[in-house]
């Protein structure tokens, strides 16, 4: 995992990170080896250039979540505002927009200390690992 931090917020790019999980209920969780993306307001699903909205807690688009079983998440970019993209191998994606919900939109942890929360009512706090500065790092995941 390569990891950028700028005014425009945090880049990650993943290697090797395919979706092991997906779990359904009043939020959403994907799960990989070292990656646990768990979100908790309306969001939006990308596949084949077919935009779909998702409720969680609402069964109607589930299929779209299950369909990124097995994909590999290849990158996320992170906003100040709050805001989430994640890219799939295949071109699918995954958009949370900020949120004025007074509840963290999403919860992103990876293996070796990283933590981003979207913050009730819009904004970014994040946990890094012991050591790192926050500017650009190269981290091997030790399996």
């Amino acid at each position: 995992m390569s990891v950028k931090h700028d005014s425009d917020g945090w880049s990650l790019q993943f290697s090797d990170e395919a979706v092991w999980q997906t779990s359904f209920d009043y939020g959403v969780s994907i799960i990989t080896e070292h990656i646990v993306l768990r979100v908790e307001k309306s969001f939006e699903v990308t596949i084949s250039d077919r935009a779909v909205p998702i409720e969680p807690g609402s069964p109607s688009n589930a299929s779209e979540v299950v369909a990124l079983h097995q994909l590999a998440l290849v990158s996320a970019t992170i906003r100040p505002s709050g805001a989430l993209r994640v890219n799939f191998s295949g071109g699918a994606t995954l958009s949370v927009a900020s949120s004025d919900d007074p509840w963290e939109a999403f919860t992103l942890d990876v293996d070796g200390g990283w933590k981003f929360v979207s913050m009730p009512g819009g904004g970014l706090t994040w946990w890094l690992p012991e050591g790192v500065d926050g500017d650009v790092v190269e981290f091997r995941f030790n399996n």
